[in-house]
């Protein structure tokens, strides 16, 4: 029985169409002709939101400022990823005791990448 090989061509961009997909294999000897076309076309799908970023944490504490760092979505969703949005909320150390107070800050950043 013969084994199915298979191969994922990934980091393609969403609503894209790809043509003329062939394969060749070779040996010792050298390289086989090309397959033919398997299809004329193939064209991948309408993009999505991306997957969450990865490794988010803390890297550095000053007095003044908290620096982060992540690496990139696992998927894009299809295309390039345009923006990072950093979102804080401020606590008070007076906040954290007072009932009915002042409530908290919520603020962002944005990063453009």
């Amino acid at each position: 029985k013969k084994r199915k090989n298979e191969f994922s061509i990934g980091g393609l961009m969403a609503d894209t169409e790809y043509i003329d997909i062939k394969i060749r294999c070779r040996n010792e000897i050298g390289w086989s002709l090309f397959s033919d076309c398997v299809i004329s076309t193939a064209k991948t799908l309408f993009p999505v939101a991306p997957t969450p970023p990865l490794l988010f944490q803390i890297c550095e504490v000053t007095s003044d400022s908290i620096k982060f760092q992540w690496c990139p979505p696992f998927h894009n969703g299809g295309v390039d990823i345009e923006k990072y949005i950093l979102y804080y909320t401020e606590l008070s150390p007076k906040d954290n005791f007072t009932l009915g107070g002042k409530s908290s800050q919520r603020r962002r950043e944005k990063k453009d990448d």
